[in-house]
This record gives structure tokens, C-alpha cells and sequence, in this order.
């Protein structure tokens, strides 16, 4: 709501192993994610590139997290 933004919280979270960033054009891009995506428009391309690297580098530690293949290597002893 405009409330929460208002106060920043946060109303939704999204799992960023499972996201892809794709830019549109210098000032949108859009978050893909399992279940449709967002289209995000920034006022600046510096913006915009601040938050795509954001997110990508978001993406790379969700999927550089070793939580499930350390718990496969447990139960494999």
C-alpha cells in the first residue's frame, strides 16, 4: 500500500536465486520472477544500473548459497 511504502516497509519479498533482470531501455528494466515480473521505470540510467547491479548481485549470492548441497552432503556420510 501507500502507506507501507510511505513508512518503508517492506510488503513482499522475493527469493532472487529464482530472478532474472532484463533492461528495457536506459531507465526500465524488469524483474523476472517465477510467478510473472515487475516493470520498474528509474529517473536516471545511473539509477537504474545502480539497482541492476543491485539485483544481480542479489541473484549471485542466492544461488552461491550452499545451505541444500551442504545438508545432501550430510545426509550422503
Amino acid at each position: 500500500s501507500f502507506e507501507d511504502y510511505q513508512m518503508g516497509s517492506p510488503t513482499h519479498e522475493i527469493d532472487m536465486k529464482l530472478a532474472s533482470v532484463k533492461v528495457k531501455d536506459h531507465k526500465k528494466m524488469q524483474l523476472w520472477i517465477h510467478y510473472g515480473h515487475f516493470d520498474l521505470v528509474f529517473d536516471s540510467d545511473q539509477e537504474m544500473q545502480h539497482w541492476r547491479m543491485s539485483m544481480e548481485d542479489a541473484i549471485a549470492e542466492g544461488l552461491a548459497d550452499d545451505t541444500v548441497l551442504n545438508k545432501v552432503y550430510e545426509i550422503g556420510r
